[in-house]
């Protein structure tokens, strides 16, 4: 197929010839070829011709700029001057919905607070269980072992300390446990009840520093809290006051 533009850009013809052939003989194909004209394989909504003078299709910025296009604008542009200016998002800015003020040529916030405060309540709350998940540092006999304190374990923690309260009660006490600091097994330590006692008791309150520490971080209102964030929190949540949550 050939399309036929003249020497202003006006679509001609289409002529059901093949585009080598055309080329070798323009006026026997279309007679009233003239050398001011172009043809192509391929019919343009918007042509233009480019420096070695070849048509082609406009190009989004040169429909925007020659054409007055603005509806092609994509958020972040605007023209001044007769160039396309591109604003760059800065991730630093850290909004939930990133919104474009076409007026002001700038970056804001388009989340409503109902949609920021469910975001944090999501995004914190996985932040919290990989904390816990993670756990807290131990030392049994001078030796560091890594506690999880996901739901599981701290109900392992609870249940060991409830049953060496029945053994006491019953007038058999416990005085050495063997704790597994990993599922498989690999790192369990046998200690005495007080040290297991002791240990639980720093692994219960590190659970609920955690606890602050979310709430903390939901008052922060940052949408894109990492993990590093919320151990920011903790290192300061023994400072906190209830009545500042």
């Amino acid at each position: 197929m050939v399309h036929i533009y003249n020497n202003i850009l006006e679509y001609i013809i289409g002529l059901n010839y093949d585009y080598e052939d055309f080329k070798k003989n323009p006026i026997l194909y279309y007679p009233d070829w003239n050398t001011s004209y172009y043809a192509t394989t391929n019919k343009y909504d918007y042509p233009i011709v480019d420096d070695d003078n070849i048509i082609r299709e406009m190009t989004r910025e040169e429909k925007i700029l020659k054409l007055g296009m603005e509806e092609l604008l994509e958020d972040g542009e605007y023209i001044q001057d007769g160039k396309l200016i591109v604003v760059k998002y800065d991730e630093k800015l850290g909004y939930l919905k990133r919104t474009w003020n076409k007026e002001t040529h700038i970056w804001y916030e388009g989340a409503t607070e109902e949609e920021i405060t469910e975001h944090m309540g999501v995004l914190v709350t996985k932040l919290l269980y990989d904390v816990m998940a993670i756990g807290c540092e131990v030392t049994i006999q001078e030796e560091k072992h890594q506690q999880s304190l996901d739901d599981d374990k701290r109900k392992a923690l609870n249940e060991r300390i409830s049953g060496f309260d029945l053994a006491q009660e019953l007038g058999t006490p416990i005085s050495q446990v063997a704790w597994s600091f990993r599922d498989d097994g690999t790192d369990t330590v046998v200690m005495s009840v007080d040290e297991f006692k002791q240990m639980t008791l720093y692994c219960l309150g590190y659970g609920e520093k955690c606890y602050l520490a979310a709430e903390l971080l939901k008052a922060k209102r940052k949408v894109n809290s990492t993990i590093d964030d919320f151990y920011n929190e903790l290192k300061n949540v023994g400072e906190i006051s209830l009545a500042n949550l």
